[in-house]
């Protein structure tokens, strides 16, 4: 047995059978509280969109603002894909059967896929009413769209606040995070719209806003789907050369 151990250290060749069911016991318990943490702040990000996104609704209806109601489908597009991320999370807690052997963690990783899917739409989206309102701009009643606009910023701030320091190594609260991203950078859009129409009366500022976000949007999408779909086609990882393990 002397060769497990080097100067009164125990070696990493020999591992105490009780330690390492304690270790197994201690990260299930990580994974858990780890899984529970994502879950409770995910539940509140949908709770600040959904209001927000009422706010927004009725915000664009009385402003005659096409940009906040825009900026509330996006949200309402979010909401679905938060939905459906914070639902991946509560399969992935179901423990593991005879016909799911892996369990659930798959479909985290299914619900990125669509979720990047939703962001091609929602890009698309963005780019059919921004090319409309280029050609047709229409006035709104600048203040109160503002006013409405950077309280939409603000819930998107808050929740990438939440969101940014739960989501490392997880793709599924990193795909909702981007949705967050995404929505925040069509807010800034309407915030700046509001500011430049407001003190130049100037409207077709906004519309060539959102085009320009609209490429960002393509490019997280774009790395998103890639990620997500060579997970699930098992895919070699970038980090892994195959013909130096050969």
């Amino acid at each position: 047995m002397a060769y497990f151990f080097k100067k009164g250290k125990s070696s990493p060749a020999y591992e105490d059978p009780m330690h390492a069911g304690s270790d197994l016991g201690k990260n299930s318990r990580s994974l858990d509280e780890d899984r529970l943490l994502k879950g409770t702040r995910l539940k509140l990000v949908i709770i600040i969109t959904a209001i927000v996104m009422g706010i927004e609704v009725v915000g664009g209806f009385l402003t005659n603002s096409l940009a906040l109601l825009s900026d509330a489908g996006h949200m309402l597009t979010h909401l679905f894909a938060l939905g459906m991320s914070f639902f991946a999370i509560v399969l992935a807690a179901r423990p593991v059967t005879k016909e799911k052997t892996y369990g659930f963690y798959r479909a985290e990783v299914l619900v990125a896929f669509v979720n990047g899917i939703a962001l091609l739409f929602m890009a698309a989206f963005i780019f059919y009413k921004a090319i409309f309102r280029v050609i047709s701009p229409q006035s709104v009643a600048e203040l109160e769209m503002l006013l409405v606009a950077i309280l939409g910023l603000a819930a998107n701030g808050a929740g990438i606040f939440l969101l940014s320091g739960v989501g490392r190594g997880d793709i599924n609260v990193r795909s909702a995070f981007l949705h967050l991203i995404g929505d925040t950078a069509s807010s800034v859009a309407v915030v700046l719209g509001g500011l430049i129409i407001y003190y130049t009366g100037n409207f077709i500022i906004d519309p060539l806003i959102s085009i320009l976000i609209c490429g960002l949007i393509l490019i997280w999408a774009g790395r998103l789907l890639t990620e997500s779909t060579n997970i699930l086609l098992e895919a070699t990882p970038k980090d892994v050369d195959i013909d130096e393990m050969a």
